[in-house]
């Protein structure tokens, strides 16, 4: 990695001299920094997933990288082979080669996104979900199959924050109820307190649930490059919502 380091040092000095350099060395010396880098990249990717394969005894496949070869690490969106519907993070120190993921964590999370995107659905409401819980530590979970119910008890699971997106077209007048009973269906059935921070989206609702399935970073400013015609948010907790009705519906609206 030292190395690393003082090659891309070393090529900034090389570009703050490029003055001095004619076209064709410039080029040279600026494919020879990306052919480095990249090499690099590929190695730590084959590191990640021999890794991930050894810690679940499955395959794995590399999305996209998430962050290039800074001073410490690389980050990779990993999804299993016979699971793609699961994004999630694997990032590997580039001194250390220590790999940490969060695999288990979106796998039982995609499994609660689609338990709310249904109890939507059956309720004429479209809606894409992202969640995570807090929890105790499951860096060491190997066990990809799992059941929730197992794995909230084992990592003292009892609430989730939901990153909800609601289709514009789908939100009627009883838009409000449909969707805090909806979550108080998920929640119950699991024991969870269940906060939501999401939005409405009108023309770009399918980019944005396309979008939400391959990233597993979405934030409330996450959801700002959808322009998005409101916020909302509320939390169902044994089966109340801190949000009325009436007040969700008026936010829902606009009003």
């Amino acid at each position: 990695m030292k190395k690393l380091i003082i090659f891309m040092l070393s090529g900034m000095m090389i570009l703050g001299w490029s003055g001095c350099m004619n076209q064709n060395e410039y080029k040279n010396t600026v494919q020879g920094m990306t052919d480095y880098v990249n090499q690099a990249t590929a190695h730590s990717a084959e590191r990640v997933l021999g890794e991930l394969e050894l810690k679940y005894g499955c395959s794995f496949e590399i999305k996209k990288v998430g962050g290039r070869i800074d001073t410490h690490s690389v980050t990779f969106y990993v999804s299993p082979k016979d699971n793609p519907g699961v994004v999630f993070k694997a990032v590997i120190d580039t001194l250390t080669q220590k790999v940490k993921d969060n695999c288990m964590e979106r796998m039982i999370a995609v499994g609660f996104e689609k338990s709310l995107e249904g109890a939507l659905e059956k309720r004429g409401v479209r809606g894409t979900a992202q969640a995570s819980f807090a929890h105790k530590d499951d860096s060491a979970e190997d066990d990809i199959l799992i059941s929730q119910k197992e794995y909230f008890e084992k990592y003292q699971v009892d609430e989730t924050l939901v990153y909800l997106a609601l289709d514009a077209a789908t939100t009627g007048e009883s838009a409000a109820e449909e969707l805090i009973d909806a979550c108080r269906e998920t929640g119950n059935s699991l024991n969870l307190l269940v906060a939501v921070n999401g939005v409405v989206l009108s023309d770009k609702y399918a980019d944005c649930a396309k979008d939400m399935k391959g990233d597993p970073n979405v934030s409330a400013t996450w959801f700002d490059a959808y322009s998005p015609s409101c916020h909302y948010h509320f939390a169902v907790t044994d089966g109340n919502s801190n949000v009325s009705e009436q007040e969700l519906s008026k936010i829902l609206a606009g009003d």
